[in-house]
Parts: C-alpha cells; structure tokens; sequence
C-alpha cells in the first residue's frame, strides 16, 4: 500500500466540552471563551493544541465534512498494533490522568 498524506485543513465544527459548559464553533472560529484551539501542519499530518486560562477541558471533537477517497483509512496507534478502529493519537491518553 502506498502511503499517502492527507492534510484536511481546519474542522468545520469543534466542540468544546469543559466541567462548567459546552459550546460547538463553527467555520473557522478556534477561540470561545478563554479555551484556544490551534492547527499547524506538520510534515507528516498536523499538531492540534488546546489551552485554556481557567476552563478545565474534559474533551474536544474535530470533525470535517470533507469526504474521504474510498481507498483512505484512519490508523491508530496504541501499544504497537495499527488498527482501523476509531482514530487517536499515539501516545496520548484522554482524558488526561488525574492528579492525587
């Protein structure tokens, strides 16, 4: 299989979940309240970063309405093993561990 790099740009939605509220922004809004969502796009895929001034965030969804190739898969990792299942990043754990 040939490996192909697909760059999908800004989400069309992003939620926003934290302790206190929920909020869904739309088009190319990444900033509600004092959480900050930011895109770079990277070589081999794209870094996504959240920061929040006080808001505790429990969860963020990304979701485009761009249509995939029928060829595409979304590939994870987690411990070694690539599977077709759900996507994530490798290495990361959420929501995060908590503390005490």
């Amino acid at each position: 299989m040939q490996k192909a790099i697909f760059k999908p740009g800004l989400p069309d939605y992003i939620t926003i979940e934290t302790e206190e509220w929920k909020e869904i922004l739309e088009g190319d809004r990444t900033t509600v309240r004092d959480v900050t969502v930011e895109f770079e796009d990277k070589e081999e895929g794209a870094a996504v970063s959240v920061t929040a001034e006080t808001s505790r965030v429990r969860s963020l969804k990304l979701r485009w309405n761009t249509p995939l190739d029928k060829k595409s898969r979304i590939l994870r990792t987690q411990g070694g093993e690539e599977s077709a299942e759900e996507p994530s990043c490798p290495g990361i754990s959420w929501p995060p561990a908590r503390e005490g």
